[in-house]
């Protein structure tokens, strides 16, 4: 059993027991640990000081804020054909925020990443949610949704560690 081989895989092909089949081990932190290595996020930008304090789009001081405010509303409850709606959110609010998008950077939305594997004839191909690109095409930031299926599931696990 010790010489069996085993090779790269797409997400949706792990099952629940193979992370441990591969000794990978998920340990559960907070976002902000995770990301910023902090328990305590810092203050939001201005640019979304509009954003931040109204709870009801209707009352938004500008368009700006209401489209913001309504894409997050879909975000949060999309219904059938609006499985985007998270993407869309995610690249509208980095387009806010003041130095994301700025000079030679471009938002993308489901880019294609190729993966070249060591040992693998042909590489494998996979799609960011969202992610900001130098005008090198350098990806310097990825937004990743977290998927989770009905009943709390989460088929995350599976894809960060993938």
């Amino acid at each position: 059993m010790a010489d069996l081989i085993r090779s790269a895989k797409s997400e949706n092909d792990w099952s629940k027991v193979e992370p441990t089949a591969y000794n990978i081990q998920i340990v559960e932190r907070s976002l902000l640990q995770a990301f910023f290595n902090t328990e305590q996020m810092h203050l939001l930008p201005v640019e979304l000081g509009d954003f931040r304090t109204t709870d009801n789009r209707d009352d938004a001081a500008d368009d700006d804020t209401y489209r913001l405010l309504r894409h997050l509303d879909i975000a949060h409850s999309p219904k059938a054909g609006q499985e985007a709606a998270t993407n869309v959110f995610a690249q509208k609010l980095l387009e806010t925020v003041r130095g994301y998008s700025a000079g030679r950077r471009i938002l993308m939305i489901l880019h294609v990443l190729s993966l070249f594997i060591c040992g693998s004839a042909h590489s494998t191909v996979t799609q960011t949610d969202v992610c900001i690109i130098q005008d090198t095409s350098d990806i310097i930031l990825l937004v990743q949704e977290d998927k989770q299926l009905d009943g709390g599931i989460c088929a995350g696990d599976r894809s960060i560690s993938a």
